[in-house]
């Protein structure tokens, strides 16, 4: 009893000497969110209607395809800018063994935790809706 209580607390301390050492600081969070952004902000702004008439949807989809082009180029060469405006409006809430992240850009609210050196969007809110 004593033997497995002993492993298991050993097992935990490790565990969390991992989770520490892994946490991702907000330097790393950034960077992450300005390209998980950069590359779903154009297909989410660039929609293409599905309810078009038949003979409407070809130009429809010709001009969402220019607005995801035209957006991913702006994005791209405006990246630094990006990322401090992502920093800028980021709250980071450090638990030691993982993080929280609060990104707060016009109309939305995003929650992401940060553990063993990974990301998982925990929340998403659109303010305007």
């Amino acid at each position: 009893m004593l033997r497995s209580l002993r492993s298991a607390t050993l097992f935990f301390l490790v565990l969390a000497g991992v989770m520490v050492f892994t946490n991702p600081n907000q330097d790393t969070y950034v960077s992450y969110a300005t390209n998980k952004l950069s590359k779903e902000l154009p297909d989410s702004v660039c929609q293409t209607p599905d309810k078009l008439p038949l003979w409407l949807r070809s130009f429809a989809k010709d001009a969402s395809s220019l607005c995801k082009s035209g957006l991913a180029t702006g994005l791209t060469s405006q990246k630094d800018t990006f990322k401090q405006v992502l920093s800028e409006s980021t709250e980071r809430q450090n638990f030691q063994v993982l993080s929280v992240y609060t990104t707060e850009i016009p109309g939305y609210t995003v929650k992401t935790v940060g553990v063993f050196g990974q990301f998982i969007t925990i929340s998403g809110e659109n303010k305007e809706a």
